[in-house]
């Protein structure tokens, strides 16, 4: 039987935040677009959608059977624990991660935001050279006639760039504090705060130094993903959990709040006000932003004219890290450098692309 109701944030991540009762498992939750507080939701109902990615339920099987069951099993360790655990990320982490990172519709806006930032662009300029009005055209926006094969192209994509994150070490953060860890309808927060300033093309890259990714995984548990050659989480790198501050709890909260679409999620009663006051603060804030600029047209020397077009993803500038994010001594006496951490690895990926593409365009 076809599953008409299909999750974007997987329930084995939203099961970990719920209360369970009576088989069944619900969260309160804080809808920001709604400005509605709505206690004890169903996950069954929460971070899903009508044939969110088809209507077959094959990428569903595609999604648990290569990505959520074989995490399923780690993200019970990883819940449990409060001492020590493998600074290593295994396969399974980093796949559910990319994944998760690229699934939501939080990412789907992102991407048709990011493609539309440039076809505007596009747009305006034909404008201008056919003597049309240039702000009308600029309003054109891309509007896929599939949504849903757009959201499924993008997380299938994203489970071939595990190995892009080989390199980064996993940390485990305990949260004992009085407030819970939070949960967002976009649960993976990326951020460089290596480059938190630059404006190089490449910052909010997922393959360069100072990469680092934040998932909450229970009211009490934090995954980090960090560059070890940026980075010191304390002594996570020799598989040593890391305890929480509030003010560490309220500052990873935040991150969920930035990142979320419209719905911020927590297991306990009390949480309700600061699911609200989240919400409200941080309604219209985005992680990340597009900005486009071209070249206006000229003309070439073959007697053809051409303008040239360039779109970036900008990182919001945050004020403060959690206080165990620390830059390395050494990193700090260097020139900050937008680079690579491991360009071989990036180059086979590229590889991999071109073999799949040419793979496609073969009769």
């Amino acid at each position: 039987m076809v599953a008409k109701k299909q999750h974007f944030v997987p329930q084995l991540l939203l099961r970990g935040f719920a209360t369970a009762k009576r088989g069944e498992s619900r969260l309160n939750v804080y809808d920001f677009k709604r400005q509605q507080y709505r206690p004890k939701q169903n996950i069954k109902d929460l971070c899903a959608g009508n044939y969110e990615y088809d209507v077959d339920d094959s990428f569903e099987e595609f999604l648990c059977e290569h990505v959520e069951t074989p995490f399923g099993s780690e993200l019970k360790i990883l819940s449990q624990v409060t001492d020590r655990f493998d600074p290593v990320p295994s396969r399974a982490l980093l796949r559910f991660l990319v994944v998760q990172l690229a699934r939501t519709r939080e990412a789907y806006e992102g991407s048709l935001a990011f493609t539309n930032a440039g076809v505007q662009t596009m747009f305006a300029e034909f404008a201008r050279l056919n003597g049309l009005e240039e702000s009308a055209f600029r309003r054109l926006r891309v509007s896929p006639s599939e949504p849903r094969a757009v959201r499924a192209y993008l997380a299938a994509y994203a489970a071939t760039q595990y190995r892009l994150l080989g390199d980064l070490r996993l940390a485990l953060i305990v949260n004992t504090t009085n407030t819970e860890f939070i949960l967002s309808d976009h649960p993976v927060f990326q951020h460089n705060w290596y480059l938190r300033e630059s404006s190089h093309p490449m910052a909010a890259s997922i393959t360069v130094r100072g990469i680092q990714f934040f998932l909450p995984i229970s009211p009490s548990v934090a995954c980090c993903l960090y560059d070890p050659g940026i980075y010191l989480y304390r002594d996570a790198s020799a598989g040593v959990v890391i305890e929480a501050s509030n003010e560490d709890v309220r500052l990873l909260n935040s991150f969920q709040a930035i990142n979320a679409g419209a719905l911020l999620m927590a297991r306990s009663d009390f949480m309700g006000p600061t699911l609200s006051k989240l919400g409200t603060r941080y309604s219209e804030t985005q992680a990340f932003f597009e900005t486009a600029t071209h070249v206006p047209a000229s003309l070439r020397n073959d007697g053809t004219i051409r303008s040239t077009h360039f779109t970036q993803r900008r990182q919001l500038l945050l004020s403060a890290m959690p206080e165990f994010v620390k830059i390395k001594n050494k990193v700090r006496k260097r020139r900050i450098e937008c680079v690579l951490r491991d360009p071989a690895t990036v180059r086979a990926h590229e590889w991999f692309n071109e073999d799949i593409r040419r793979g496609y365009d073969s009769p």
